[in-house]
């Protein structure tokens, strides 16, 4: 049986292994998709994460976001497992 750790650290180790064409390229798709849902076109506030080890690239949808007046928060994790928001200006 998997514990949440070994979970945890078996799919960092696959994360890593995606090159960053594949990255990139998986960016660029889940990027156009969100644009054309209503829930984001309509959403006045989104909540995102910024990327970190090679996870899908959010900088196009943050950027957009703001030149949509759109409000952006992204988390703080803190080692307790609380999480707070800030804003993106």
């Amino acid at each position: 049986m998997f514990t949440k750790e070994m979970l945890r650290k078996q799919m960092l180790e696959r994360r890593k292994s995606i090159s960053a064409t594949e990255v990139s390229r998986a960016s660029a798709a889940i990027t156009a998709r969100l644009f054309t849902l209503t829930e984001y076109q309509d959403a006045k506030t989104i909540l995102i994460y910024a990327p970190f080890r090679n996870e899908v690239d959010t900088k196009a949808i943050i950027e957009h976001a703001l030149e949509n007046n759109k409000m952006v928060g992204v988390p703080k994790t803190y080692e307790k497992g609380s999480m707070e928001f800030y804003s993106v200006f």
